[in-house]
């Protein structure tokens, strides 16, 4: 009835769609003479290309892409019967929020607005949704891609051909997705409402680094219409707060979280973010009770009450975090893809990437680092290659990047054929032991449906001098097999002694840490390197606080400061 379709067709609008259909309110045109039908003469087949659907179409009264000389005199009566596709008509009618102009007759975005016309907004916002927030970008920047014209004549298909250049409708998608599911994500939506207009932005971002931090930052800019590419060396995301997937022999599955266990929030900031992960469902309150174990007594010690310091864990699984904002809309995440070289080309004003096979990566207006290594000689070490960045190009950095110590830690993942009834909490630290620190249920978190039922399974820390001492005797290499089932043996046999009766496990194996926890933090009062010049940020856990929430809090600092330079409000 008082509304009309637009079809725009295009190669790049999203990765799942081929079209995008625009449902705008418009007033009914003059009505048309026509002329009878003429029949159709027997042609050729027509040339190949995308067929648009016919004029009479029960889902589409018009088809906007036609040029107004050539639309179907049906145009804007959702009742009428529509005309031959090769029918003249009058042009349409004033008001219409997407037109035809210029010379080739490619779809443009016109000077009205909804801004100019405020009748039409509530319209917009009941059927096209996000829509209404995408048209109050400058005409100028709501060009639609150049196109060839269409093809159309009697007894010939309308046919359209693709653009020449890849179309602005694939940068709008993720952001109008974004829009449309802000109400149903408390965290986007209090960075949408930080700021009228979300303009976007034409810059690309590559992040180094899909763990926590890397993470956090690409779904921020993301959010912010910002073009992000995450690059990680490993299989997916997670980083230190990966979770460990491993098969018995009988078949069954186990699921461990080796790496952070778990992570606790004081910043109001982060309680805002982590507030809107919960209303996700990929963070839960662990409740559970702690305590502290005492090697030389062997008694458990200062009982911490249940809901005394609020614990979160990702659900189902630590990295359920990390995962879900790499499937952000606006967010490419390519794993297995390990950055070996970082170049800036004064020339260009951007980074070019490559990959430690040097394959090309892209180049990129600004790159996030958040792999403490990139600058580090123990780069070299694990890759046998000098580290991406290069520092004695970049005087202004090397005070700023200083070599960053770490501390490493060894992890036990464990599981028993029965619950451990000799321990009566669920996660608990050692006193005067040489070998362990920490030692968690990972089978009580919520969220761990896969543990098989009457198991239990554990993860245990060891201590920073007993992880030195190993990395020492082994190297910095990735250990062996057989050196793994040393420390895995040397750990458990410490866990034994305790005298809590800890029975034989029907799984055992140890996962190394060389990085686990950074000694120093060098992102000072910003939380993060930022070089503006070069337009490179550094971000992680050892800018602020060797913690989850210090790395939370380093990635928003990053992500501000590259909005800052794009003019975008970051609303953090």
């Amino acid at each position: 009835g008082g509304y009309r379709a637009y079809l725009v067709y295009g190669r790049h609008v999203s990765p799942t769609t081929s079209s995008i259909v625009f449902f705008l309110p418009t007033t009914s045109p003059a009505p048309a003479r026509r002329r009878p039908p003429a029949p159709a003469p027997s042609r050729a087949p027509s040339p190949p290309g995308k067929p648009l659907p016919a004029a009479n179409s029960s889902r589409f009264d018009a088809l906007a892409a036609y040029p107004a000389h050539r639309q179907p005199a049906a145009c804007g009566s959702g009742g009428a019967a529509a005309a031959s596709p090769h029918r003249r008509v009058a042009a349409p009618p004033p008001r219409t929020l997407l037109s035809i102009s210029g010379d080739d007759d490619s779809p443009r975005l016109p000077s009205t607005t909804p801004d100019s016309n405020p009748a039409a907004l509530p319209h917009l916002q009941r059927r096209g949704g996000a829509l209404a927030a995408a048209l109050r970008r400058p005409p100028s920047a709501g060009r639609l891609p150049r196109s060839r014209p269409l093809s159309v004549g009697p007894g010939r298909t309308p046919h359209w051909s693709p653009p020449r250049e890849p179309s602005r409708l694939r940068r709008i998608a993720p952001r109008l997705a974004i829009l449309q599911h802000s109400a149903s994500r408390p965290d986007l939506a209090a960075l949408l409402a930080a700021g009228k207009h979300r303009a976007m932005s034409a810059a690309n971002v590559a992040v180094i680094g899909a763990g926590i931090s890397g993470a956090v930052c690409a779904s921020l800019l993301a959010a912010r219409g910002v073009a992000v590419t995450v690059f990680d060396s490993g299989r997916g995301a997670g980083g230190r707060m990966a979770q460990r997937r491993e098969t018995m022999e009988d078949g069954t599955e186990l699921r461990f979280d080796h790496g952070a266990p778990y992570f606790t929030v004081s910043n109001d900031e982060v309680a805002r973010v982590v507030s809107g992960w919960e209303a996700r469902g990929i963070v839960a309150e662990w409740k559970a009770m702690f305590a502290c174990f005492d090697r030389a007594t062997g008694k458990f010690t200062d009982f911490e009450k249940v809901g005394d310091t609020k614990k979160y864990v990702g659900v189902p699984g630590m990295n359920a975090i990390c995962k879900s904002l790499c499937l952000d809309d606006g967010l490419v995440a390519k794993f297995g893809v390990t950055v070996g070289k970082m170049d800036w080309l004064h020339d260009r004003s951007s980074w070019s990437l490559a990959s430690l096979d040097g394959k090309d990566l892209g180049y990129f207006d600004y790159v996030v680092a958040t792999d403490k290594i990139i600058a580090s000689p123990s780069f070299s070490g694990l890759t046998g290659r000098p580290p991406p960045l290069d520092l004695s190009s970049f005087p202004q950095l090397s005070a700023m990047v200083p070599e960053i110590p770490v501390r490493p830690c060894f992890a036990l993942m464990v599981a028993f054929s029965e619950p451990l009834a000799s321990v009566p909490v669920h996660g608990f630290s050692f006193n005067n032991s040489d070998f362990l620190s920490r030692a968690f249920c990972d089978s009580s978190k919520p969220g761990r449906a896969c543990v098989p039922p009457n198991r239990q399974s554990w993860v245990l820390h060891s201590t920073t001098e007993y992880a030195s001492k190993v990395i020492h005797e082994i190297g910095p290499r990735k250990p062996s097999a057989d050196a793994l089932s040393k420390v895995a043996e040397e750990l458990f046999k410490e866990f034994q002694s305790t005298g809590l009766n800890i029975p034989r496990p029907v799984f055992m194996k140890a996962h190394r840490w060389g990085g686990a926890f950074p000694a120093i933090s060098i992102g000072g009062d910003d939380k993060c390197v930022w070089d503006k010049s070069t337009k490179l940020a550094i971000c992680g856990d050892f800018c602020a606080s060797p913690s989850v929430e210090g790395a939370i809090l380093s990635a928003m600092s990053g992500a501000s400061k590259i909005l800052g330079c794009l003019n975008c409000p970051s609303g953090l």
